[in-house]
Parts: C-alpha cells; structure tokens; sequence
C-alpha cells in the first residue's frame, strides 16, 4: 500500500508574536506623529492667545496715555488709580491677566526706542525675559532696550 501523505491544513485563532510587535510598532508610530502635530498646534495656540492679550493691554495703556498724558508706570494702574494722577478714567481692566503660561506680561517704559515710548511683552514658555520664545505684540517685533528694567504686572488690590 502506497502511503499517502497527506497535508493537514492549519486553521489558526491567533496571531504570532511577531505580527502583533509589527502592528504595535505601527500604531505607535502613528500615534507619535500625531501626537507630534497636536503639541505643536497648542504651542501655536498659545502664543497667538498670549500676543492677542498684549495687543489689548496696548490698546489700554494707549486710553490710559490719551487720559491722563502720561503712560502708566506699571500695568497695575490700569486697574487701580495711582495717586496724583490727573483724569484717570479707568479701571481700564477688570483685572491683569497673565500669558497662556500663568506668567505675568512685562512692561517696561522708556524702552530706549524713541519711536516706541513703552514696551508690553511676555517671557514666553519658559518664563524667563530674553532667549528666542518671548513673545512681543508683533512677530517681527523686539524693540531695543527690552532686556533690563522690565516690570511685570503685581496682583491689583481692590479699590476702597
């Protein structure tokens, strides 16, 4: 008798190790990217949420500076009228706001630029004035004499 050989034909339920490392090396990949993009899109985020805070704090040390003829001397007097202060019409804010960073915005009068009589700005993500990631009211912006002399906005105190 001739012996046949027969092939059995495997039915598996499962999948080998190493198609699932295949499958989970993937996914990984493809979460990185993707965690990679939204990371960058809150960064970009924050700092249009911050430089949208320093044009409005512009706007009111402008209203200030058109009442009174002077500028402020910290952002605090946009919220509570210093004293000896002529036609303050304020508060000019509700209260000082910090960048999207929960840091406080610098401002320094007198910057050292002629043309810009005061500066308002943030330090950016790592909270510390000077360095590439602080963030002016415009993109291309940094006025000279911005390092130094900075005052960033104090807790406002309730008016009596």
């Amino acid at each position: 008798m001739e012996k046949k050989m027969k092939k059995k034909i495997i039915k598996r339920n499962y999948f080998s190790l190493v198609e699932l490392m295949v499958v989970i090396t993937i996914i990984g990949l493809l979460g990185g990217i993707v965690a990679m993009n939204v990371f960058q899109n809150v960064k970009e985020a924050k700092i249009g949420t911050t430089r949208a805070s320093i044009v409005e704090l512009v706007k009111q040390v402008d209203m200030y500076y058109m009442s009174t003829g002077k500028y402020p001397s910290s952002l605090n007097d946009l919220v509570v009228k210093p004293e000896g202060v002529k036609g303050w019409k304020g508060p000019y804010l509700r209260a000082l706001s910090n960048d999207a960073w929960h840091n406080p915005f610098a401002y320094n009068v007198n910057a050292g630029d002629k043309t810009t009589p005061y500066v308002v700005y943030s330090f950016g993500p790592d909270g510390v004035e000077g360095g590439d990631d602080d963030i002016f009211e415009r993109e291309d912006s940094e006025p000279t004499g911005v390092s130094g002399g900075s005052k960033t906005n104090e807790v406002a105190e309730e008016p009596n």
